[in-house]
């Protein structure tokens, strides 16, 4: 037996999580970024710090939104049953006792998803299973039972009532207007004030939120902008370049090429000239 697990990360472009179903018990962990998810269509904020589950029947993931510098762990461990008597599936080993398994089928029937957690919770788990493969199948067991009790630990001490903190609530509602028009010309140190906050502290909490520092993340949000409209609009690259707040369709190739990493569906040439980009 040997669990699907891994790390997943949002990229330098943003990758969307499609809505998909598991085989198993799934724990994630997030460790960077805020994500807008869904279970069975019931809309969930998953955010750092967060331990979120599902069960096999139940559909999750995200309709649309893309997310930029998301970083998260998963396992799925198999189970076998329906969502009133579900148990781990013989093939995984595990241990749980007939009483142990209705105490869980109880806990992880809680209709929110998302929990306060120590990241230790999986991202450990994963590294340390993915080396160990499946020439140690004590330690995996063994691994696999810690975090199932820790999740529903985390579940059921007190720690099911996410809070948001008033700097991170004005971090996320500013991240939100850049989305919305990252065309703004405020300042480094006037978004911080916007935030109330010190600038590094602000410079902190974006990019663990976002995966970049606050320019950065408006810079990045430009060029998605420009993506959109070279897609969209009959405007030559020189004009859509202007209209996204670069100086020239030349400042935005290098800044393509220089800053962020980030490669287009255009082709680099066509950010030489004045042409539209043919797709």
């Amino acid at each position: 037996m040997f669990p699907e697990l891994g790390h997943w990360r949002g990229g330098t472009k943003g990758k969307h999580l499609k809505l998909h179903k598991n085989n198993g018990l799934e724990l994630v962990v997030v460790h960077q970024g805020t994500m807008n998810w869904q279970v069975d269509g019931s809309p969930e904020t998953v955010s750092a710090g967060n331990l979120f589950f599902t069960l096999p029947w139940q559909e999750h993931g995200s309709a649309s939104a893309e997310y930029t510098g998301a970083w998260l762990s998963y396992v799925v461990i198999p189970v076998q049953g329906g969502p009133q008597d579900w148990c781990f599936s013989d093939e995984t080993g595990l241990t749980f006792t007939n009483v142990e398994h209705e105490y869980l089928r109880n806990v992880f029937s809680s209709s929110q998803h998302a929990h306060l957690a120590t990241e230790r919770l999986i991202q450990n788990v994963v590294g340390t299973i993915d080396s160990a493969a499946s020439s140690n199948q004590l330690l995996v067991r063994s691994l696999l039972q810690v975090s199932i009790v820790e999740a529903a630990h985390c579940i059921t001490h007190g720690k099911f009532s996410i809070t948001e903190e008033p700097s991170l609530k004005r971090i996320r509602a500013w991240i939100k207007s850049v989305r919305l028009n990252p065309l703004t010309n405020e300042t480094f140190a006037e978004a911080a004030a916007s935030c109330d906050l010190a600038r590094n502290r602000f410079a902190e909490l974006v990019r663990a939120e976002t995966g970049d520092s606050p320019m950065r993340f408006r810079m990045r949000m430009r060029i998605h902008l420009a993506d959109r409209l070279l897609r969209e609009s009959s405007e030559d690259i020189t004009s859509i370049a202007l209209d996204c707040g670069f100086s020239s369709s030349q400042h935005f190739g290098g800044f393509i090429d220089n800053t962020v990493n980030v490669r287009p569906a255009w082709p680099a040439k066509c950010l030489s000239n004045n042409s539209r980009v043919s797709q």
